[in-house]
């Protein structure tokens, strides 16, 4: 998952008071704010820290199947819960004094609670509070100015006006950029509409075959063929990038650090230019087409 590379960053930049990632299901964006809890937990310093999930259900099911492991597998990791007899439990252990929760979002969760870090999980499916994650993170941290640390991470299931989407707007929206392997010029991944001007990859596929036009065909003609045909095309010179040229351009674009944000701009030639402006709000818009674990084929199939 290179292209988390530039969100984990800005989870360790202390300047950064709230890093917001839209991202697809399976791309890395959980784990990579595990690896950040991870670490503060074992070298700190450890702050409250509430990870917040939609229903009781799912805290259950995460504590279980991810969090236990987490500390059952890294014995430095246990060494740090406090040793009192209520300092470990499933959904609560005292880190270096200070609280680690996992809760459900509820009236009760948004009360009576500061945090210095506190992570919003998949909020779009939430049943309430989803359409203001940030402004129920900001009730929970405003006492605690510079040295509080947000994040909010989910698929945009609410669209632009809710949501995760709508935390990212007020951030610094950044756009992740590729280099085609063919003609070496640069394109975003997915330039949502803040960055208009910006040419896109596109995925891309057969729609007729044999001149048989697209409603001549059944279901399972179309969708076969959008298996065979499916590849990610560049803007510039067309060419259409199978799953390995892709997951090579993510690594390179990974690596090097192409995300774009806020005051920079892109030339298709040179990549992108200028400096990012200062912004205390750090966004990241992961589209489909840049994970690995997508493969091309399954992305046209379900268009």
């Amino acid at each position: 998952t290179p292209y988390n590379i530039g969100f984990s960053d800005a989870l360790d930049d202390p300047t950064v008071n709230l890093a917001v990632m839209v991202k697809p299901s399976r791309s890395g964006g959980t784990a990579t704010v595990e690896n950040f809890l991870g670490k503060l937990i074992d070298i700190g310093p450890f702050p409250r820290t509430a990870w917040i999930l939609g229903s009781d259900k799912s805290v259950k099911e995460y504590v279980e199947g991810v969090i236990k492991d987490m500390f059952d597998l890294h014995p430095r990791l246990r060494t740090k819960i406090g040793s009192g007899r209520s300092d470990n439990t499933d959904k609560m252990k005292r880190i270096q004094g200070q609280l680690l929760e996992f809760l459900a979002a509820n009236d009760a969760t948004f009360r009576n609670r500061e945090l210095g870090i506190g992570v919003m999980d998949e909020p779009d499916g939430w049943s309430k509070f989803s359409e203001t994650p940030k402004l129920q993170l900001e009730g929970r941290q405003k006492n605690l100015g510079r040295r509080r640390k947000g994040v909010i991470l989910s698929h945009p299931d609410l669209g632009w006006k809710k949501g995760v989407a709508a935390a990212y707007e007020q951030t610094s929206r950044g756009i992740f950029i590729l280099q085609c392997s063919h003609c070496d010029k640069y394109a975003a991944s997915y330039a949502t509409k803040f960055w208009p001007d910006v040419p896109e990859f596109k995925l891309t596929y057969a729609k007729t075959k044999d001149g048989k036009a697209r409603q001549e065909m059944s279901g399972d003609e179309r969708i076969a063929l959008a298996e065979r045909t499916a590849g990610l095309t560049c803007p510039h010179c067309g060419t259409a990038h199978d799953d390995a040229s892709r997951d090579a351009m993510v690594w390179q674009a990974g690596e090097a650090g192409w995300w774009m944000h806020r005051g920079q701009w892109l030339s298709p030639d040179e990549g992108i230019m200028g400096e990012p402006d200062p912004h205390n709000e750090r966004g990241f818009w992961v589209h489909g087409t840049v994970v690995r674990s997508s493969p091309l084929a399954q992305l046209a199939k379900g268009l």
